[in-house]
């Protein structure tokens, strides 16, 4: 009991009921329904949060090996919970992360064999994050985001279905 309410369940709302009784299976189905929607809005909530941060790493200029390492770990720390991570976020990281390998491909003789590594394994990190937030929603081991959902589901905005409209009779 204990337990339950330190992980924030009120106590006035824990019961001991016999066994097979179906009340307390509606109040934890409830519990549990409300819980899971916090979950998602709080996902939801991150994910928006990390592709409007996202959105500033394009703008970076690529000049030393230290600005390479820097972007780099930018990128991994952002794209770390895969879990909150939307495509056009996706698509942000990836780009730059191949930006990124191809400015550390042409510059590799002017750097330490330290620094190239180190660049190296947090591009190496980037391109596996991506992968794994891209892999989960088609596994569905993960749930499609909110941001996501609309876009895909959404008409653009110069979609035109007026069929009485000169150029559609044809």
């Amino acid at each position: 009991m204990t337990k339950a309410v330190s992980n924030g369940v009120p106590s006035t709302s824990i019961s001991v009921s016999p066994l097979g009784s179906s009340s307390s299976q509606q109040n934890s189905a409830a519990l549990n329904v409300t819980a899971l929607n916090e979950y998602k809005n709080e996902v939801n909530s991150y994910a928006q949060v990390r592709e409007y941060l996202m959105r500033f790493i394009p703008n970076l200029p690529i000049t030393t090996s230290k600005s390479i390492q820097l972007q780099a770990s930018a990128i991994v720390q952002l794209t770390e919970t895969t879990n909150q991570l939307t495509r056009n976020t996706l698509t942000i990281a990836i780009d730059r992360c191949y930006k990124l390998t191809m400015a550390l491909s042409s510059s590799t003789r002017e750097m330490t064999p330290e620094d190239t590594s180190a660049i190296a394994t947090l591009l190496i990190q980037c391109a596996s994050n991506v992968l794994t937030a891209v892999s989960g929603p088609l596994q569905e081991r993960m749930m499609v985001l909110d941001a996501d959902f609309v876009r895909a589901t959404s008409f653009p905005q110069d979609y035109d279905s007026d069929l009485e409209l000169p150029w559609s009779n044809l």
